[in-house]
């Protein structure tokens, strides 16, 4: 019914700001989600695999199973949001910032161009 993969990649985000969750109730939301996912990611990946756990400050988590034989993943990867929030900041100096640059950037080569 699927095609065969090397490697299956679960990303969990912590929610913000969702009906009337504290960052308890969503910090424990997300943990139980990993590690309900990680079991599922044993489960699939056999009593054989191997198990390669890390955690990081300012990344996050990785919990990853591999198949001996077959050399398949299964990943269960929690970020921080510290790069998400770094993205959004980014988006929004774009959104204010990138016309006046593109523009003058397009002045200043037509400039060079004639």
């Amino acid at each position: 019914m699927y095609r065969s993969v090397d490697s299956i990649k679960i990303v969990v985000k912590q929610l913000t700001g969702f009906h009337d969750f504290t960052r308890q109730h969503a910090g424990s939301l997300t943990r139980s989600t990993k590690i309900a996912l990680k079991g599922i990611c044993d489960e699939a990946a056999g009593a054989d695999s191997r198990v390669c756990e890390r955690t990081d400050k300012a990344l996050g988590s990785v919990y990853i199973r591999t198949q001996k034989g077959s050399g398949h993943t299964f990943k269960v990867i929690s970020s921080t949001g510290k790069l998400t929030n770094e993205m959004l900041c980014c988006m929004n100096w774009m959104h204010e910032n990138a016309k006046e640059i593109t523009e003058k950037r397009g002045r200043s080569c037509m400039r060079r161009l004639s």
